[in-house]
């Protein structure tokens, strides 16, 4: 998947069609007619923008170059977060952020996206300090956010829209803020300050693959999916939902991958990769936190 071409949403909603093409559901494909309309995204000089962009990274036309290098064999783990424990989760970084001693300003409560996004973010920060993250290190985690519908792209985009409407979201915070007792709340903070930031202002990190020249990217958390993406209710062909499903090409430390759980349950599905050194580290916190209130 490319996001030249579609992003997440767009890719679900192609298999579910797909998918119920083969069921023979042809009143399921009907549902939502999409628009391939790419008049629709208007950037402020948008052709020489794309123009900047192709000179920029793909220098040698029609030669491509390889963006993402293959990286080393890196271990994965793969964790279902029931419902329950998602909204024990956002019980507790509620509580937190609004504790008397808590330095977070009041937010709002977390989406289950925000808090699995934190408690991923704290646990990759405490299983590589004090290695490889020390206290005073700035860390950062990285998400895209859907545009369609936002008031920051006028006109709005349209529900509908199949191709890329995305923005990128970078949060940023100390290690030692995220080390603390409170560190979910800050993350949570963090991860929803970039929310609202890209919900003002969609364009402000258009260019987000210019990241990863100055990203230390041994202290950088990259969550790919949304916790509503269908991964399984959509890729039923006529044999039943799949009994795995995973992306692939996930091979980079500090990835996070997420989608809805199987069954429509309301849980969701998050896949971890990490070197193998600060996996059991990473998979200890991770777990105790989503366990601590559970009696």
């Amino acid at each position: 998947m490319h996001h030249a071409v579609v992003d997440g949403r767009s890719v679900w909603r192609f298999l579910k069609a797909w998918a119920s093409a083969c069921r023979g559901d042809m009143a399921d494909t009907a549902t939502v007619t999409p628009s391939f309309d790419r008049a629709a995204v208007a950037l402020p000089d948008g052709e020489e923008l794309a123009r900047s962009t192709l000179r920029k990274y793909a220098p040698d036309l029609p030669l491509a170059p390889m963006v993402f290098p293959p990286g080393p064999n890196l271990p994965r783990r793969t964790f279902t977060v029931a419902a329950q424990h998602i909204h024990r989760l956002k019980q507790r970084i509620s509580d937190l952020a609004t504790s008397p001693t808590s330095a977070q300003a009041t937010t709002p409560a977390p989406s289950s996206f925000v808090a699995i996004a934190a408690l991923t973010w704290v646990s990759f920060v405490r299983s590589k300090h004090p290695d490889a993250i020390s206290a005073k290190d700035d860390v950062y985690l990285f998400f895209f956010r859907d545009c369609r519908g936002q008031r920051g792209i006028d006109p709005p985009v349209s529900d509908n829209y199949f191709g890329t409407c995305i923005t990128g979201c970078l949060a940023k915070a100390t290690a030692q803020d995220l080390l603390a007792e409170e560190g979910i709340a800050a993350a949570a903070a963090a991860v929803q300050g970039e929310v609202r930031r890209a919900a003002e202002d969609p364009l402000a990190l258009w260019e987000w693959m210019d990241l990863l020249s100055w990203v230390p990217l041994d202290r950088f958390v990259n969550v790919s999916g949304s916790t509503r993406f269908p991964a399984y209710e959509a890729a039923d062909f006529g044999w039943g939902t799949p009994s795995r499903t995973e992306l692939v090409t996930m091979n980079n430390s500090g990835q996070l991958v997420l989608v809805a759980d199987k069954g429509g349950s309301g849980g969701v599905q998050a896949s971890v990769c990490i070197e193998s050194d600060h996996m059991d580290a990473f998979r200890s916190h991770f777990l105790k936190s989503l366990l601590a209130d559970q009696c």
